[in-house]
């Protein structure tokens, strides 16, 4: 899984399985992992059950942005008419998740297969599944170019370098053009390194006074990110402002601020209910918010055009946008709807 996205090698967990299933009536509610529709949702669920199921698949499913991804998948599944599933392991392990969504396509009735597509170990299984039960398959988040994996029908992703690049025209406003800003990354990788690269540009480009630091590493300890934080703020005194290409950088950068007691306007990754606390507090400026719950969205959507035989995109792009003060209800929103679709992970 592209480390710009999400700490994954942060989380040491389990290697559980679980599974999430959303009714198709807003009458029906999940008390735990793979609850029944219950009350007066039977007219809907039988109307979903000759529908068929929507399947999705996702390992390191109670990561909180992960669990933002299937939010949105089931509740716009459920809004769609479905009978809708997430299966996936706690911990990062594809070998794990493939036998939960082979057990949930084994029982029948999935017309459509949703795989998250983080690392090329994904792909032969989504060939598999596309050969053997011959429905559309929709990855997301991160793009994989056409033709790379066979029998993958689309995908949907947003574009964390043109939100870099967003973050540095918010970040310059507010600091009214002048300033030092640092920059850290998860790790040196091709996503993060464009990210800091876009940021650095646009920065320079509309704000010239400002100074751009060199991205330096945080890694993936929280703690020693921190200390790490804080020895980039007492190497350069003028620092104003800090840049974190992943979602983990404002917990870094909250941490160094108050070990400091240096206020700094700080913008990082992601809209997951304890960063958005935080922009709440007044301690981060900021979110890059990567469209989490809206690639679930439109996963499910996509998979409905292809199963209704209507014209789909191999490519279906989502906006970055940025949540700061002045729209956090729209974020806390996507927050609600996950929440109610009973994944875990994000409370």
């Amino acid at each position: 899984m592209q480390s710009t996205r999400l700490r994954l090698s942060a989380i040491a967990l389990l290697s559980l399985g679980i599974a999430v299933t959303a009714g198709c009536s807003s009458s029906s509610s999940n008390s735990g992992a793979g609850a029944p529709a219950t009350g007066s949702a039977q007219p809907a669920a039988q109307a979903a059950a000759s529908k068929g199921t929507l399947l999705m698949e996702i390992p390191l499913r109670t990561n909180p942005s992960n669990a933002l991804m299937a939010g949105g998948f089931l509740t716009e599944c459920k809004a769609l008419g479905y009978n809708c599933e997430a299966v996936g392991t706690i911990a990062v392990d594809v070998p794990g998740s493939n036998a939960l969504a082979a057990a949930a396509l084994a029982r029948g009735g999935v017309k459509g297969f949703a795989d998250y597509g983080f690392d090329p170990e994904t792909y032969p299984y989504m060939t598999q599944v596309s050969q053997q039960y011959k429905i559309p398959i929709v990855s997301w988040h991160v793009p994989i170019p056409q033709g790379t994996v066979t029998g993958l029908t689309a995908i949907t992703d947003g574009n964390p370098v043109v939100g870099a690049t967003e973050a540095a025209d918010a970040m310059g406003a507010k600091l009214d053009g002048k300033g030092t800003v640092a920059i850290t990354e998860l790790s040196f990788n091709s996503t993060e390194n464009d990210m800091a690269t876009n940021f650095k540009t646009e920065m320079n480009k509309k704000y010239p006074s400002i100074t751009v630091l060199a991205p330096q590493l945080e890694g993936s300890d929280p703690t020693g990110a921190v200390s790490k934080a804080v020895s980039i703020l007492q190497g350069n005194p003028s620092i104003t402002a800090a840049f974190s290409t992943t979602g983990g950088g404002c917990t870094t950068w909250t941490g160094a601020q108050s070990q400091a007691n240096k206020k700094l306007t700080i913008v990082c990754m992601d809209y997951t209910p304890q960063n958005l606390a935080m922009v709440k507090s007044g301690q981060v400026f900021g979110l890059v918010a990567q469209p989490l719950f809206q690639e679930g969205e439109r996963a499910a959507e996509v998979l409905n055009e292809a199963i209704t035989h209507q014209a789909v995109s191999y490519n279906n792009p989502l906006p970055e946008g940025m949540a700061t003060l002045s729209n956090i209800s729209q974020y806390e929103q996507y927050i609600n709807e996950a929440i109610a679709a009973g994944v875990q992970g994000i409370s």
